[in-house]
């Protein structure tokens, strides 16, 4: 949506309006700890819309709970070792362009299945 751009307090507001035009009802967002995500603009936007959005902020690391720390702890031993890119973009170019980093079923399955918040993930590819 963004490419090459940082996301910034005000695309995460137009993010939250985009997710309630879309989701009407309550929603209940888990939050990572990335700083944007306790920025004052968006901690605002929060207080205002408490009546549809409850917020549950996950700890700073948090493997058992968030997926994405396993897949991350992974790729920085392995697609991502020695990269230095200057921005977010470039760090997904070295990705995608590793076609196998988004492929490996058997380690995105391990990622979720680490969490223990899951007993078993249909084996269907």
């Amino acid at each position: 949506m963004y490419p090459g751009a940082n996301i910034e307090s005000e695309r995460t507001i137009v993010f939250l309006k985009g997710l309630h035009e879309i989701i009407p009802g309550k929603v209940v967002l888990i939050w990572d700890n990335i700083s944007i995500h306790h920025s004052k603009p968006v901690k605002e936007y929060f207080d205002a819309n408490s009546d549809w959005l409850t917020v549950v902020n996950l700890p700073s690391y948090s493997p058992d709970l968030n997926p994405i720390e396993y897949l991350w702890s992974s790729w920085k031993r392995t697609y991502l070792a020695n990269v230095c890119k200057a921005n977010s973009s470039a760090v997904c170019d070295v990705l995608i362009q590793n076609e196998a980093a988004a492929s490996d079923h058997d380690l995105l399955r391990g990622c979720i299945l680490a969490t223990g918040l899951v007993h078993k993930i249909d084996m269907v590819t």
